[in-house]
């Protein structure tokens, strides 16, 4: 039996004509409690995680791969 990590949030995600590609997960309940990252994928394929603690970088760079990880304040506005 596989146990379920849920994550209670949004994601949202726009590529550009670049080629760069931008995806945000904004999780106000999660198994490593509230947080927001942005994965950004270049042109090359490169994929760099900005995330907002070593913790939480190393959750997610647990269930997907990047060639960078960044640790960045962030703050997600809402209008």
């Amino acid at each position: 039996m596989v146990d379920l990590e849920i994550f209670a949030g949004r994601i949202t995600s726009t590529g550009f004509s670049s080629g760069d590609r931008i995806v945000i997960g904004d999780w106000h309940d999660s198994p490593i409690g509230s947080f927001t990252n942005i994965m950004w994928a270049k042109p090359d394929g490169s994929r760099i995680l900005l995330s907002p603690s070593e913790e939480h970088a190393k959750y997610v760079s647990e269930l997907y791969n990047f060639e960078s990880v960044e640790i960045t304040d962030m703050e997600l506005i809402l209008q």
